[in-house]
């Protein structure tokens, strides 16, 4: 990959009104970090927080943008490495605001900022995240979640951006591989690794979203049925390492999975385990391209039984998950 000149990157962050941070010379190659597998569902990176380099295992999430770990603080958090502020010299209070929701539950605490490292050369000094002190409905099997979307929050950049506008990445992408099969993963800040890169099926297509990764499909099949198409409006994607499925609009979900596959009427999203080869592939088309991920991607084994990895949202847009990026190698480039 060619890397763009800085001054290009600066003239993008001042369009995006990330003017206030400054655009330094001294940049860095594309630095890969390993990802731990846990169960298939979530892929866990280390980095480390404060001038003490305290480490912490982050899972990433290309489908939200904030930084948290847990906090000091924190009740019942006893099997978590734990941010404590008065250990570092460089740490500041913002507020005790900070609060995200979920969809079982929500996490709240207090805004920081801190110096961060995402790897032993990406040094992100005053970079605002959150220290949770409270969990309620949910459980992580981390320390934390490291937000790698674009919105930003407080006035400050999500902690990739931020990195990129200090000056420590050259090039706004990251790479994700993952393996699936309980393998281990891996994500490249500042560009690609090309050893996961196939020319021969590479596929670009343009970010759509201003605020959030998104990006336009020009059609979704699964067999003979067309789950949307760009003319139509609500055609477009998140790819989402925060989650293990794909998932999209209710109505056409529950449509294709009561028709297509499911074999017990009671439990809908139970599959037959004998028939996943004779169920349809999922074609993803951008521009002039086609994806194919075959049923061995979208249909989840569970010990003896089977179930469907395409689930219902209410949000309209689709939102495809680790099943479907154990097949593709991503590039998330947030300057297109």
């Amino acid at each position: 990959d060619v890397i763009r000149p800085w001054e290009d990157n600066c003239n993008y962050y001042k369009q995006m009104n990330y003017s206030h941070y400054s655009c330094p010379n001294g940049l860095f190659d594309p630095d890969s970090v390993e990802l731990e597998n846990f169960r298939n569902s979530l892929y866990i990176m280390k980095l480390k927080i404060g001038s003490n380099e305290k480490e912490f295992r982050v899972a990433v999430d290309t489908g939200s943008s904030r930084l948290w770990v847990f906090d000091d603080a924190c009740a019942n958090c006893e099997e978590y490495t734990k941010y404590k502020a008065t250990d570092s010299e460089t740490s500041e209070f913002i507020d005790d605001k900070f609060k995200i929701k979920y969809g079982t539950g929500s996490v709240k605490g207090k805004s920081m900022k801190d110096t961060v490292y995402l790897t032993a050369d990406m040094e992100v000094e005053k970079q605002i995240f959150g220290a949770v002190d409270e969990v309620v409905g949910v459980k992580f099997p981390c320390d934390g979640l490291l937000g790698l979307n674009m919105k930003k929050y407080l006035e400050g950049l999500p902690t990739f951006l931020h990195a990129v506008a200090d000056g420590k990445i050259a090039k706004p992408s990251f790479g994700v591989y993952i393996q699936g099969g309980g393998n281990k993963g891996e994500i490249t800040f500042g560009g690609v690794n090309k050893a996961h890169l196939k020319e021969e099926t590479k596929v670009t297509t343009k970010i759509t979203g201003t605020k959030k990764i998104m990006l336009q499909m020009k059609k979704l099949e699964i067999g003979d049925t067309e789950l949307c198409k760009e003319e139509d409006g609500d055609c477009e994607v998140t790819i989402d390492t925060g989650c293990s499925i794909i998932k999209g609009p209710k109505k056409e979900v529950e449509d294709f999975n009561r028709d297509k596959l499911s074999t017990n009427k009671e439990e809908k999203w139970e599959v037959d385990c004998e028939k996943i080869e004779d169920f349809p592939n999922l074609i993803v088309t951008f521009g002039e391209k086609t994806l194919t991920l075959e049923p061995e991607y979208y249909i989840r084994k569970f010990g003896t039984k089977c179930y469907s990895g395409i689930q219902p949202r209410s949000k309209k847009h689709w939102n495809f998950g680790d099943n479907f990026m154990t097949k593709f190698y991503v590039e998330f480039d947030l300057k297109s």
